[in-house]
């Protein structure tokens, strides 16, 4: 690995220009000239309720951001190792705009019983239930919630153990309100009016642990899935010295927020307000909204064009053909006698991965394994703008080029520190994920930026 301003990169995939990555043989961007962007508009989401105004302290921060171009998340080697643990290190780079008694974080995941848990700041996995539920939130719907949250200043490391399904929350200004309920939790919903973190900047990660031989293995990701609101990088360090990886935003949340704005077309403009950039089907792309027919024409021409020719494409090394018949797909597999059956998507099952590209057509386990893969692979060529040409669906270069395609993973490919996001739900096809994942897991610094 090589380093690029602060990013981590492998010089066979990329180059270093400009200050920033890129693959090799890809045209290199121009930095544009900050002064001459303009302040970004405060654009409201369209919704099917009544904007809320927001009043807080954030227009009144100052902007002093400390980005990839500075540093790298840097590793404090004081901090002891505990046997049969990882570190989780936090990093407070704000620049000043945030103290530590105003950063706030908590992880949630299942225990080895599967049962849900909170970590405490001792490293341990505490079981949680509704009991916990001792606070009255001060906003949204006053609902009842945990006070379990940390802030920063309290500690700025844990001990990470074996967690399942993990989860964790960073917020600035005000705690994310969590509520216990019977074996789960209700953690924050931007879509929902009467949630209390609605107003609030935070970021999640996810990520799984298992202690295998006396070690952590780590599986984690940074996600965009939902909406951006905060830049952070992570950084995976292992042991043995052999992994250290980066994901994460490229720029402070002014460049992140001031390029998106005069990058993208009109429709995904309307995604952005003052708090956060919304992934499309949560606003404006939604059933009944604006742009919900966004990708409709494009699934007319590939449906009219299979309907008259095949489709052909690989999946881990097996060929597969398919055509339209009626409102379906029907594909084979190469040496099986089975057939696979896609139904036509919407233009929300290509940007959530749901319905038709969510879904099997009999019970028959492998049959339902291989329809998975299929709509995923479809899923990921529409929304990278090469469904009708197979020959590209994992050809990088070719992605984001057509005049329909998901402008917003496009953009948080272009501004993260490695090239890759998850923009939408299946973006780890053809490994384009942010993905980090080793055995014998020692540190993950995460650097929280402004």
């Amino acid at each position: 690995m090589k380093n690029c301003y602060g990013a981590c990169y492998d010089p066979i995939q990329y180059q270093c220009q400009n200050q920033q990555l890129v693959q090799n043989d890809q045209e290199i961007p121009q930095i544009p000239d900050m002064s001459t962007i303009p302040e970004i508009p405060i654009i409201p989401v369209v919704s099917n309720t009544p904007e809320t105004p927001v009043t807080s302290k954030i227009s009144a921060i100052p902007t002093s951001p400390v980005t990839l171009e500075n540093s790298l998340p840097k590793i404090d080697s004081s901090i002891p190792k505990k046997e049969g643990k990882m570190i989780i290190q936090l990093n407070n780079n704000s620049g000043g705009a945030w103290g530590d008694d105003e950063i706030y974080w908590i992880i949630i995941g299942r225990n080895e019983n599967h049962e849900i848990s909170y970590l405490d700041l001792d490293g341990n996995l505490v079981k949680a239930d509704a009991s916990l539920n001792d606070a009255t939130t001060p906003i949204g719907n006053r609902r009842y919630a945990s006070s379990i949250i940390h802030k920063l200043s309290d500690r700025n490391f844990v001990y990470l153990p074996a967690v399942e399904s993990g989860r964790m929350y960073i917020s600035y200004g005000e705690p994310v309100y969590i509520t216990f309920n019977d074996g789960g939790y209700a953690g924050p919903d931007i879509n929902n009016e009467t949630d209390p973190n609605g107003k609030t900047l935070f970021e999640y990660f996810e990520f799984t642990t298992e202690y295998i031989n006396g070690a952590i293995v780590f599986h984690g990701n940074t996600t965009r899935v939902d909406f951006f609101s905060i830049p952070y990088v992570i950084r995976l360090i292992n042991s043995s010295g052999d992994y250290d990886r980066c994901e994460g935003d490229f720029g402070s949340r002014d460049d992140i927020f001031n390029a998106y704005i005069n990058s993208v077309s009109e429709p995904f403009k309307t995604l952005v307000d003052n708090l956060r950039i919304i992934a499309p089907c949560k606003t404006s792309f939604r059933e009944g909204n604006k742009y919900a027919d966004y990708f409709d024409d494009s699934i007319e021409i590939f449906w009219n064009k299979y309907s008259q020719q095949e489709l052909k494409f690989q999946i881990q090394g097996n060929n597969f053909i398919g055509h339209v018949e009626g409102n379906k797909m029907i594909f084979t597999k190469s040496g099986s006698n089975g057939i696979y059956i896609v139904d036509r998507p919407t233009t929300q099952d290509v940007l959530e991965g749901r319905g038709a590209l969510n879904r099997a057509s009999s019970n028959n386990p492998e049959q339902t394994s291989v329809e998975l893969a299929i709509e995923a692979q479809l899923c990921a060529a529409f929304n990278r703008g090469v469904a009708t040409e197979p020959e590209n669906w994992n050809n990088v270069l070719s992605y984001y080029k057509t005049n329909i395609h998901n402008e917003y993973a496009s953009f948080f490919h272009k501004h993260s520190v490695s090239g890759k996001a998850y923009g939408f739900c299946y973006d780890d096809v053809n490994d384009q994920s942010t993905l980090l994942e080793c055995g014998n897991a020692d540190t993950l610094i995460i650097d929280l930026r402004w």
